[in-house]
């Protein structure tokens, strides 16, 4: 997958402490928090890392061992990344990498993990099958593939075949058929985005669970649901706020949208500061309608996440929702996420974009560097 050492190269700190050996060389890395987290995807990073700096010359066996007998996951990006992380330990490093773990499968926001190709590298080992099931893998609940730039690049009807192939597995679920067009389209929409921006392959993931019931402030909604869980990952050397910013500052801006850009720019600058850094502000800009970061471009585009969050706003529970590149996460939080009436997407309570800056309800740190774009979604559709 493009780029995907990048995810190893911008994270190279190290962690010596907490490695077991056995007598067979086997490295054994264990953890036993009770919450498999970005934590433990930095932890697991840096303990790789010392392991790689001490034994330059032999790829030695490893083991992750993740031992709490109460393991929870925190959402699905999380676990996409830990295949990610194998994928590159065995194929990049030609490592053999097990990994012994047993994970809460009733979450609704991580049932997928029973679909995942971490299976394959667990009780039933097979590093081919792992393989197999990383690039793709289809069912009827289970959608994956890594879609290649290279291709796009190749085929000028690469785009309409993502879209059909989206279209027709996303049909098959017994979900509200306008919903599955418009998380069709979403989905489509952010893997273009991928090659056109970040010039890179685009990983999307996407599950179905079983039927369950929801409950509103207390009171049982009637119908069934299910959750339409999504990660959608791209490994980039271009975050997802630089064309943007770079745009802002290097163009004449004569649209009236971008020029109300600049006009909450000079107004959130008194607001910039350790929790709410500058860079940010460009993240947030992102995801508003007619705003795009292709050069010499102010009358078109610019829809892709202001479209995606118009749909998380009608038809979803906002529950872990997030968009993370580089050390910045964005958090989709239902409390403050608004349109006004001027069509600006608005990330506080005062629900203006311009005038005021956004809630540090909204705002995420990640504890690794995140080389490109990735996506946590999750929609929860009623059942036809």
């Amino acid at each position: 997958m493009k780029f995907l050492e990048r995810l190893i190269i911008t994270n190279d700190k190290k962690a010596k402490v907490g490695w077991v050996k056995d007598g067979k060389f086997n490295y054994h890395y264990v953890n036993e928090e009770e919450i498999f987290s970005g934590n433990t995807i930095c932890d697991i990073i840096f303990h790789m890392n010392y392991l790689r700096d001490k034994y330059p010359k032999i790829n030695l066996p490893v083991w992750f061992e993740i031992v709490n007998d109460n393991l929870k996951v925190a959402d699905k990006l999380t676990y996409i990344l830990m295949e990610c992380l194998c994928y590159y330990y065995l194929y990049y490093e030609n490592r053999n990498v097990r990994l012994f773990w047993e994970p809460d499968q009733s979450n609704i926001l991580t049932d997928g993990i029973n679909k995942s190709p971490l299976i394959y590298l667990n009780k039933i080992f097979s590093k081919k099958k792992f393989k197999t099931k990383f690039l793709s893998d289809e069912s009827n609940t289970h959608y994956r593939k890594v879609y290649r730039l290279s291709d796009k690049e190749s085929d000028p009807y690469y785009q309409s075949m993502i879209q059909t192939e989206l279209d027709s597995f996303l049909a098959k679920m017994d979900i509200n058929q306008e919903s599955a067009e418009k998380i069709s389209e979403i989905c489509a929409e952010l893997i273009g985005n991928t090659f056109e921006h970040a010039k890179s392959d685009c990983l999307i993931d996407i599950d179905l669970t079983d039927s369950y019931s929801k409950s509103e402030k207390g009171v049982k909604v009637k119908g069934d649901f299910k959750g339409v869980n999504i990660a959608i990952v791209n490994f980039s050397d271009k975050l997802l706020f630089e064309d943007i910013k770079y745009k802002l500052h290097s163009e004449v801006l004569v649209e009236e949208k971008y020029k109300k850009i600049m006009e909450a720019y000079k107004k959130h600058v008194n607001f910039f500061d350790d929790s709410y850094p500058e860079d940010l502000f460009y993240y947030f800009a992102a995801t508003q309608l007619g705003i795009s970061g292709r050069k010499e471009i102010q009358d078109v585009g610019g829809t892709g996440l202001y479209v995606l969050l118009q749909s998380l706003m009608e038809d979803s529970d906002l529950c872990n929702c997030y968009v993370l590149s580089g050390k910045y996460i964005v958090i989709f939080d239902e409390d403050y996420l608004y349109e006004n009436e001027e069509h600006w997407m608005c990330y506080n309570k005062e629900k203006d974009f311009i005038n005021f800056p956004p809630s540090e309800r909204v705002i995420g740190e990640c504890p690794i560097f995140f080389p490109g774009t990735a996506f946590n979604l999750n929609f929860v559709i009623e059942v036809e």
